[in-house]
């Protein structure tokens, strides 16, 4: 069996070798002409035998389609390194675009006596970066929860779900609540100041809610009050410099 195989390849499929020109388009920019690249084919056309059984033409035919299939292959590659010679860029950052081993099929298939344009290929660049595999995230998020890491209060950079990033949000609700303490000021009336610096969440000049995800979501009431007396002292600190600037112009009148 064997033996008569190797007698059915050798008179079913004798190979040539031939050169063509082909023509590779980098980067949709330049085009190469790869001059005398060297094409293996078949050396000429091969039609079933009046007296070979049905079988054996067939085992034939899947034979020589898989070794054209295998050719085309080694031809992409063949061109691939004729355009890395010609472009002069390494061979490892060129990739083709398209199936060339589909478009390179019919020249190896063909013999030398069958008439075969050569084929427009197309390829591309890939510069590989440098980097790991990931998982910085994840170390950042474990340093946090060690003994003595400084608890994340500022979450202005993200955003919700509207894209707005939450420090605009903050400034304009901040903002609102000043113009009203403002207003409340010029006519007179009795301000909070300790009730101004007060918020929803529990920190200083954040008027929204806190990200789940953060460790601060939950302030327990002993960091609460803890700021709330934080708080208080600066509001008795402002009010009597206040004092003190009002005195100061009542002697000066």
């Amino acid at each position: 069996g064997q033996r008569a195989r190797a007698q059915v390849n050798k008179d079913f499929f004798p190979l040539t070798t031939t050169t063509m020109d082909i023509l590779v388009k980098l980067d949709n920019a330049r085009t190469y002409l790869l001059r005398e690249v060297v094409v293996v084919a078949e050396a000429e056309d091969r039609y079933r035998p009046p007296n070979a059984p049905a079988s054996r033409f067939t085992y034939c035919s899947l034979r020589r389609q898989a070794q054209a299939q295998s050719r085309a292959h080694d031809q992409a590659a063949a061109v691939l390194s004729a355009l890395s010679a010609a472009s002069g860029l390494p061979l490892r950052i060129l990739r083709p675009v398209g199936d060339w081993e589909h478009a390179l099929l019919p020249i190896v298939s063909a013999s030398r006596s069958t008439a075969v344009s050569p084929p427009y290929l197309s390829a591309s660049t890939h510069l590989p970066l440098l980097g790991g595999k990931g998982g910085f995230g994840t170390l950042l998020k474990g340093q946090s929860k060690q003994a003595g890491a400084k608890t994340t209060l500022d979450f202005g950079a993200c955003r919700d779900l509207s894209g707005r990033r939450l420090r605009h949000v903050n400034d304009e609700v901040k903002l609102r609540k000043w113009r009203d303490a403002q207003r409340r000021r010029a006519a007179g009336l009795p301000v909070d100041e300790l009730g101004e610096l007060k918020t929803p969440s529990g920190i200083r000049n954040w008027h929204l809610m806190v990200p789940g995800w953060s460790d601060s979501a939950a302030m327990s009431n002993k960091g609460r009050r803890k700021n709330e007396r934080i708080m208080r002292r600066e509001v008795d600190r402002w009010t009597s410099e206040e004092e003190r600037k009002r005195m100061r112009v009542q002697r000066k009148q």
